[in-house]
């Protein structure tokens, strides 16, 4: 499954990482591309979920790699579309 955290509002990005949490918990492999409720996000890569930030957000802030929590990386486009484009994808947008 591969959830991507658009919105600005903490209610929905703490939903999205409820959903991918409960998602790894049932056996599932998850990927989410940028969340901000920190705690809980790192209880979701703690349980095995890949966590990228966009490729963008890091230079546009003006920010290095050493900027993200542990477990959370920049997102690699070509990886990432390739993962996308897989068969069997699920993609959840919040």
């Amino acid at each position: 499954m591969y959830f991507t955290v658009n919105s600005s509002d903490v209610m929905v990005q703490g939903a999205a990482v409820v959903w991918a949490t409960q998602s790894v918990k049932q056996n599932a492999n998850a990927r989410v591309l940028y969340a901000k409720p920190q705690q809980m996000l790192q209880g979701l890569v703690k349980n095995g979920a890949t966590v990228e930030v966009c490729a963008l957000y890091l230079p546009n802030k003006g920010l290095k790699p050493d900027a993200l929590i542990q477990g959370v990386n920049p997102g690699k486009p070509a990886d990432v579309a390739s993962y996308m484009l897989k068969s069997d994808m699920r993609m959840l947008a919040f």
